[in-house]
C-alpha cells in the first residue's frame, strides 16, 4: 500500500506538479506569461492567448 499524505503536503503536490509543467515546456521566463481581462472572464496563457487555462 502506497505512503498516505498528510492533509499539509497538498501543496507539496501542487507545487511540484507546477514545476514539472514549467520543466516541460522548457523553464519559460515571465516575458512569454500573458494574461487577458474581459467580460467573460480572466485567463492566462503561454506562448499562445488561443492556448489559456481560466484564472
Amino acid at each position: 500500500m502506497p505512503p498516505l499524505i498528510p492533509f499539509n503536503d497538498i501543496t507539496h503536490l501542487f507545487t511540484e506538479a507546477a514545476f514539472r509543467w514549467w520543466e516541460r515546456r522548457g523553464r519559460p521566463g515571465f516575458e512569454r506569461f500573458g494574461l487577458t481581462v474581459g467580460a467573460d472572464g480572466q485567463r492566462a496563457w503561454l506562448d499562445d492567448p488561443e492556448d489559456f487555462w481560466p484564472v
